[in-house]
């Protein structure tokens, strides 16, 4: 699952950037099973307006099919060294935190299903991925396609 448990076996002082690695991976296949597998979290959100959905779906269609995930993956592999890490909050007990609120919020989102709780939880993501971001200078896109799904659903 997304974000889940295993993270914790991990070490956040000497492996941060296979951790962060998988946190864009994950935000990538979280919003995709938001918006189709609708079947996985048996949830519907409604978009408001709710032309922005079909939007939304040809947006980040058009961000995952460019290649733009991996692009973002293989900037924080090669720019996001020690130093980086330890300037931005990305390692250690810092990373550890910011995953452990992220993961908190999306249990707390997939146990009650409610609108206003995958609002928390995308917020919480925003906390790791602004510094990642900042970090790297890559990530903009994804960063704004997350938040604006977070502004379009029923709260």
């Amino acid at each position: 699952m997304y974000f889940a448990d295993d993270f914790f076996a991990a070490d956040f002082k000497e492996d941060p950037t296979s951790i962060l690695v998988r946190f864009v991976q994950d935000i990538e296949q979280f919003i995709d099973d938001l918006i189709y597998g609708e079947t996985l979290l048996k949830r519907k959100f409604v978009f408001r307006p709710a032309r922005l959905k079909q939007l939304f779906i040809s947006a980040w269609d058009e961000l995952t099919k460019s290649g733009y995930i991996k692009d973002f993956i293989r900037v924080i592999e090669n720019k996001c060294t020690k130093e980086v890490q330890r300037d931005y909050g990305l390692e250690g007990e810092q990373l550890k935190l910011k995953m452990s609120l992220i993961h908190d919020r999306v249990q707390k989102f997939l146990d009650s299903g409610t609108a206003a709780a995958l609002v928390k939880a995308l917020d919480a993501v925003d906390a790791l991925l602004d510094s990642l971001v900042l970090a790297v200078g890559f990530g903009d896109a994804l960063k704004e396609l997350k938040q604006s799904f977070g502004l379009c659903v029923t709260r």
